[in-house]
């Protein structure tokens, strides 16, 4: 279904239903996307809204009409200050829906995802405007609770 309507991924439809649902992107300028491998959220972003969007990730991501592309790790210092100076201003939305490779290893990988959610928030915390949205995938899992704590501090 995501070939059939142009999209890199089937994640671009949890996205959309969410923007349905929750309109995040509408009335947004700026948009970072995190962990935006392959570029189906990106691609979302762009379609749904004129915002300056920035996807980030590890690994290269073909070009999204609409979106700049940065290669970076977004626990860098570095790359947060590109992306800062990359959408010139705070982001609206910073979303993330990375996933780490996957070891079939429960708690392992509940550990993987959740260091990588709160790399997420680290950065979001630096580039996300006051009342901003972030949106970040999350393995429920031993330590989720915790983090959803610590989310409702921030």
């Amino acid at each position: 279904l995501a070939k059939a309507h142009g999209y890199r991924a089937r994640a671009a439809f949890k996205l959309i239903q969410m923007e349905d649902t929750l309109s995040l992107l509408k009335g947004a300028t700026r948009v970072v996307d995190l962990c935006a491998a392959p570029g189906g959220w990106t691609q979302v972003v762009a379609e749904r809204c004129t915002a300056r969007v920035v996807a980030v990730d590890l690994k290269e991501i073909a070009p999204v009409e609409g979106a700049d592309m940065l290669v970076g790790d977004l626990t860098s210092a570095l790359v947060v200050e590109r992306i800062v100076s990359m959408i010139d201003g705070p982001a609206d939305v910073v979303l993330c829906d990375g996933a780490p490779d996957v070891l079939d290893l429960g708690d392992v990988d509940a550990h993987l995802q959740l260091s990588l959610c709160r790399a997420a928030l680290a950065c979001a915390c630096k580039v996300l405007a006051p009342g901003g949205s972030f949106v970040c995938k999350i393995y429920r899992g031993r330590g989720s609770a915790l983090f959803f704590d610590e989310l409702r501090c921030v």
